[in-house]
């Protein structure tokens, strides 16, 4: 997922997520694979996002916040509740970052090919 930020806000901006469910849910088994700040490599299951990079012309520096800015299978947890995963402190010109969305099942997970999380995402700038 690509966001593109730019800004003349004094205090830069944000971009916030937010997910429906807290995990990729199955209607159909009832089951749901829940998000976690983690490290998926060591997990039984899990989802989560991690950012993958940023930029930006000019201004900022744009960030990657915690737990989001893991590296090889390390992410950050998604909830109900909006959390900033890329940020600015100062005005930023041609901001771009990316996200990726990492998930693990386990073997005893039940099969099917509903599985899903309804995401938000939010920019805003900060005044």
């Amino acid at each position: 997922v690509t966001f593109d930020l730019t800004t003349n806000a004094a205090a830069g901006g944000d971009v916030y997520v937010a997910g429906q469910s807290g995990g990729l849910n199955s209607v159909k088994t009832g089951y749901m694979i829940h998000a976690a700040s983690a490290n998926l490599a060591i997990q039984p299951e899990g989802f989560g996002l991690q950012g993958a990079s940023v930029s930006q012309t000019s201004g900022g520096p744009f960030t990657i916040n915690a737990p989001y800015n893991g590296i090889a299978d390390n992410v950050g947890t998604e909830s109900t509740t909006y959390a900033p995963v890329f940020s600015s402190v100062a005005p930023i010109s041609g901001g771009v970052a990316t996200l990726n969305l990492l998930a693990k099942s386990a073997s005893s997970d039940p099969a099917s090919q509903d599985y899903k999380e309804v995401l938000v995402f939010v920019a805003s700038a900060s005044f």
